[in-house]
């Protein structure tokens, strides 16, 4: 039996913004990428000149912080959650010094804390706490808390459901600094305004142009469809690229859209390696369709060798994040194979 792959139906559905939207970003990690890929293939002295210098950049910033200045101690939550800038990934470190950036006047500070308690990062899981943090960004002028609240309100989380407050904060998360990307899903799905798809990709392009990747990621989907704009793949490829090699932001599902658009040749020449590679990097990210299409790949030996076990294990991963084709691919694959590496967990 031919194992399930992710269709056509599932990749292009322009969905409602990220709830809560990115816990860091752009304004806090504009710093936090010390090593760029040339700075890697530098000879290996001035690597360790290039590492020292990280080092004590992170020093200065850490005084800065215990000085009370909110956007050091943002920066150095955003390197601490990348695990970038000669520091180690460590999620309550970037909770500590997200509490210390809202404490000191930081509308994003509050915004990303509240998002770390939405999803448990660094803190106890604390979704009442998370909306008090976006509350306290929203007033304080933060798009991203705004942009929060619209999802609360959306999805009756926490609060009840309310989809006309929901709008009035896209909007004005979207009039505050053009993260319009929420307030176009509202327009896309008719939910609290009248349907209007040529609006929400008005908006999703407002968005992407500003630097958001949900709107760029959004747009595409538009543009692949062909809904609300005329169907053009190869620009609908060219922003799921973008919104996967984001530098602060990089989006697993756009990478998971554009390995279809490559395994498919839809916008492009059909390219299963591209393919294969573009569906690593979303698995990678979590997504769960990235891992099982991989699999079906490795065990077809299209873009790759063929390799059953890895092809097991790619479902498993899948299943592991959610995905329902990859747990049935999974059943599927270890029927009577119980012994078979990766069939027993």
């Amino acid at each position: 039996m031919k194992r399930l792959s992710e269709t056509l139906q599932h990749v292009f559905q322009p969905a409602v913004g990220r709830f809560p939207v990115n816990p860091f970003p752009s304004i806090l990690l504009a710093m936090a990428f010390s090593f760029s890929v040339a700075a890697l293939l530098l000879l290996e002295t001035n690597q360790i000149v290039f590492a020292q210098e990280s080092g004590d950049k992170v020093t200065q910033l850490t005084a800065a912080c215990e000085r009370k200045e909110a956007k050091s101690c943002s920066e150095l939550a955003g390197m601490y959650m990348r695990g970038t800038g000669g520091v180690t990934r460590d999620e309550k470190s970037a909770f500590a010094f997200l509490q210390r950036a809202c404490d000191g006047g930081s509308p994003e500070g509050c915004a990303s804390l509240g998002t770390m308690y939405f999803f448990g990062k660094g803190t106890a899981k604390d979704e009442r706490k998370a909306l008090e943090f976006d509350q306290r960004a929203c007033d304080a002028g933060s798009s991203a808390g705004c942009a929060n609240l619209s999802g609360y309100y959306l999805r009756g989380v926490v609060v009840p459901r309310d989809e006309k407050r929901a709008v009035q904060l896209a909007q004005r998360s979207c009039d505050a600094d053009n993260r319009c990307n929420n307030l176009g899903s509202d327009y896309l799905n008719g939910t609290g305004v009248k349907r209007d798809a040529k609006k929400a990709a008005a908006l999703y392009e407002r968005a992407c142009k500003a630097g958001f990747v949900d709107g760029c990621y959004n747009l595409g989907s538009l543009y692949a469809a062909g809904q609300g704009v005329a169907r053009d793949d190869r620009r609908a490829l060219e922003l799921f690229q973008s919104s996967c090699e984001d530098a602060n932001d990089p989006d697993s599902e756009a990478c998971h859209d554009a390995g279809f658009m490559y395994a498919n040749g839809r916008g492009t020449p059909k390219d299963e390696k591209r393919a294969a590679s573009l569906y690593l990097r979303a698995c990678d990210g979590g997504d769960p369709s990235g891992c099982n299409n991989l699999g079906v790949m490795y065990l077809n030996g299209e873009g790759v060798e063929k390799d059953e076990g890895r092809a097991i294990a790619f479902f498993r991963r899948s299943c592991d994040h959610g995905g329902p084709n990859g747990c049935q691919n999974l059943a599927m694959e270890c029927r009577n194979k119980s012994a078979t590496e990766g069939c027993q967990k």
